[in-house]
């Protein structure tokens, strides 16, 4: 079984947005990410919740980075 790696992408803006990394070829990871901060948080998340979403757009708009990879670790 694969595991699914989901990427949250927490925009200041406006709304989240998911992407599942194995539907992107690596021209596109690359073209999203290049020259961006990455944040990289991982836990259970069982469930996910407003308060990891919170969390996760609190490191952005401090400006630590531009993105926030949320990756679960599954079993924990």
């Amino acid at each position: 079984m694969i595991l699914r790696l989901v990427l949250l992408l927490l925009a200041l803006t406006s709304s989240v947005q998911a992407l599942v990394l194995e539907d992107l070829d690596s021209n596109e990871l690359i073209d999203i990410f290049q020259g961006k901060r990455l944040g990289y948080y991982t836990g259970s998340f069982d469930p996910i919740h407003v308060g990891h979403e919170g969390f996760a757009r609190g490191v952005i708009e401090a400006g630590l980075c531009d993105y926030v990879l949320i990756v679960p670790a599954w079993g924990g």
